[in-house]
């Protein structure tokens, strides 16, 4: 006897070491332009995707799943596509509308991090300490769903966070090596692009993000310090202590002398690499880019989210701290004697 069951929904726990994502798709109700849209949360339970479809009300389990627990998701701008990454590394293409699975794609080793091009061309996912950005795939079954466009490197250690620039020809990543880097899409021997390197933050990266206008980035790191970097025109000098040095086939390149390589037009010996033709041209061929030659990444503030759940369980406010760090001075000081030591010495007792 053939049963036609299906599974309908799935339920347990739907926040075990993976993250969730957003979508906004058009209704299916055929509404024409004044339809609403729809809005889905895609979240994990152990290695199959359970969706909540938050205007409606309801919820369904997509009919694929992972080889083991699904470890990252991400969804395209246009929520027609969902890619689910184990922790081993191993993806499935989904189909949000048809809610059926396209292809599968091994990515040979963990990804921590991955998401979208805003025009959904690309797929940028962070293997290790290093970038992939692949082709995107289709809305149909294709012999090879992803192709390598290109491949960064320069982190340390683990990349834990990627985003794209309102554009889509850079991306900014953040890394356990404490570090962010602002890259370029695409290969970086046709622009003369010179990766950027952001550092300062005491604990590894958990977060980096450009704003709406891309001429912003924000760093969250482990320790609760958050980072505002503004992209400024003026150009470096050789004296600039904020001009630090990059590397380029083992070598070390300051901010200012790149810039000054491109504009001059300079051809590098050691890579074979001509660099741009000179002056305004090269300058008019660049555009508003975020080039080394056309400005540089400075700090602009740095704020600390201090955990709340400790602050409420000292039961100490900030002014009552101030009082005691005073109170401890001035017994310090009092100890050495005095008046100040005498009365110290008599409350303590």
């Amino acid at each position: 006897m053939k049963f036609s069951y299906k599974l309908a929904r799935l339920c347990g726990s739907v926040h075990d070491g993976a993250n969730v994502c957003f979508a906004s798709v058009k209704g299916s109700g055929g509404g024409g332009e004044n339809e609403e849209e729809d809005e889905l949360l895609f979240s994990a339970v152990g290695n199959r995707i359970s969706v909540f479809e938050l205007t409606k009300h309801t919820s369904h389990t997509l009919p694929v799943e992972c080889r083991s627990d699904v470890d990252r998701l991400v969804v395209n701008r246009a929520g027609s596509l969902l890619v689910a990454i184990d922790r081993e590394g191993r993806a499935v293409v989904v189909s949000v509308p048809r809610r059926i699975g396209l292809d599968r794609f091994n990515f040979k080793g963990r990804v921590r991090c991955a998401a979208f091009s805003p025009d959904d061309r690309f797929l940028a996912v962070g293997v290790g300490p290093r970038l992939q950005i692949w082709h995107a795939p289709g809305q149909r079954r294709e012999l090879s769903p992803f192709t390598l466009h290109n491949t960064l490197a320069g982190h340390a250690l683990d990349v834990t966070s990627v985003d794209w620039s309102p554009c889509g020809r850079y991306l900014v990543t953040g890394s356990k090596d404490l570090t962010c880097r602002v890259w370029s899409c695409h290969p970086m021997k046709k622009e003369g692009f010179v990766p950027f390197s952001l550092g300062g933050h005491k604990d590894e990266i958990i977060s980096a993000r450009f704003n709406a206008s891309g001429d912003a980035i924000y760093s969250v790191a482990k320790d609760c310090a958050v980072y505002a970097w503004t992209w400024s025109t003026d150009r470096p000098t050789k004296a600039d202590p904020a001009s630090r040095p990059h590397m380029r086939r083992g070598k070390e390149v300051s901010l200012a002398r790149a810039s000054d390589e491109v504009l001059l037009g300079h051809h590098h010996r050691n890579s074979g690499e001509l660099q741009l033709d000179g002056g305004a041209a090269a300058l008019a061929a660049l555009g508003p880019t975020l080039h080394v030659a056309l400005g540089r990444w400075t700090l602009h503030s740095k704020h600390m989210l201090w955990d709340q759940a400790t602050q409420a369980s000292s039961g100490d406010t900030s002014m009552e701290l101030i009082k005691k760090k005073g109170r401890k001075k001035k017994r310090g000081a009092g100890s050495k004697g005095g008046p100040d030591g005498d009365l110290a010495g008599d409350g303590d007792g």
